[in-house]
This record gives structure tokens, C-alpha cells and sequence, in this order.
């Protein structure tokens, strides 16, 4: 087999991997919204959260490509409702409103339902060596760059307290009194 032949071999592979990584990606964040009672773009909404700290309702709206106004306050209402986030006023500005995440008994039942997710992240990633997980993270981070992913390649600063993930499955973080956690 030529390399060309083995270069198209091998990117057909990753193609494929890729998508069926996706599509289970998909179906567990389903299943586990359903569980939880809420719907996927909520779900949504909270992993966004989890992964860069407090948002705009605005930057919310454009990172879940939905409409600024009524759906984003919707499902803001829901979550706030659900006790799984709370509006508060920036600390840069405080004529602007964030959304951030409340790390009480509901969001820590759904991170709880994600740690068997985490027990398999876990056991794969040990059976690789850390230059190569640094590669598969960089292939990651520069495949969302090239997709035109809104989300940062590592947490803003603001996000500090929000657990990572799977790692936080196990060992919740400490956070600001009312916003980590351990409340």
C-alpha cells in the first residue's frame, strides 16, 4: 500500500472514529438531560458553563446559536428555576448580568449521573503515554479552532471554580462560598 493509500486509510478511520464519537456524545448527553428532566440545549447551556464560568445571557445565546431575547431567557428561567444556575451582576460591570452556574444538590446529582462517563475517560487515557495525550489535545483544540468553536481552548480565569470535567466527578473543587461544589 502507498502512503497516499495509507494516508487516506488512516484519515478515513479518524473520520469515522470522530463521528461515532459524536453520535455517542450525543446520545449519553440525551439520555442524561431526559434523566435529569431537563432538554439538550439546557444541557448544553451547563456544560457551556462548566467549562467558561459565567456567562452573558448574550454570549449564551451565541455560543448555542439561539435567538438573544425570549429563547435564552427561557431556558435561563428553567435552569434558574431548576436550582442549576442563578443571574448575578458582574464584577467588571455591574450594569451587566451573568449567568453562572449554582453548584448545589441538583447540579451535583447531574454531574453524578456523568461519572461512570469519567471512570471510562479515566481508564482509556491511562493506557496512553502524556506526549500522547498532549497530542490528541492539541489535535482536539485545533480541530475546534478550524470549526470556529466560540469556547476558549482552556477556562477564562472567572472560570476557576467550575469543576473540571471528569476530574470533578470524583473530587469536587472548591469554590467561592455559594458558587463551588461544596455547596
Amino acid at each position: 500500500m502507498s502512503s497516499d493509500e495509507q494516508r487516506a486509510r488512516a484519515l478515513g478511520r479518524l473520520s469515522r472514529a470522530a463521528r461515532v464519537q459524536v453520535t455517542i456524545s450525543v446520545m449519553i448527553n440525551q439520555a442524561i438531560a431526559a434523566q435529569a428532566g431537563i432538554n439538550q440545549t439546557d444541557m448544553q447551556c451547563l456544560n457551556l458553563l462548566t467549562l467558561e464560568g459565567p456567562m452573558t445571557p448574550s454570549q449564551l445565546a451565541e455560543a448555542l446559536a439561539m435567538t438573544k431575547g425570549g429563547a435564552v431567557t427561557a431556558m435561563i428561567d428553567r435552569l434558574e428555576k431548576g436550582g442549576y444556575v442563578r443571574r448575578a451582576r458582574s464584577v467588571q460591570d455591574r450594569r451587566q448580568v451573568q449567568v453562572e452556574m449554582v453548584w448545589g444538590a441538583e447540579s451535583r446529582a447531574l454531574m453524578a449521573r456523568f461519572e461512570p462517563l469519567g471512570e471510562i475517560f479515566s481508564a482509556v487515557a491511562a493506557q496512553y503515554e502524556t506526549s500522547e495525550l498532549d497530542f490528541l489535545a492539541e489535535y482536539i483544540e485545533r480541530s475546534n479552532t478550524a470549526w470556529g468553536s466560540p469556547l476558549t481552548a482552556g477556562p477564562r480565569p472567572e472560570a476557576s471554580n467550575a469543576p473540571p470535567w471528569p476530574a470533578s466527578l470524583a473530587q469536587p473543587q472548591p469554590g467561592p462560598a455559594g458558587t463551588g461544589p461544596e455547596n
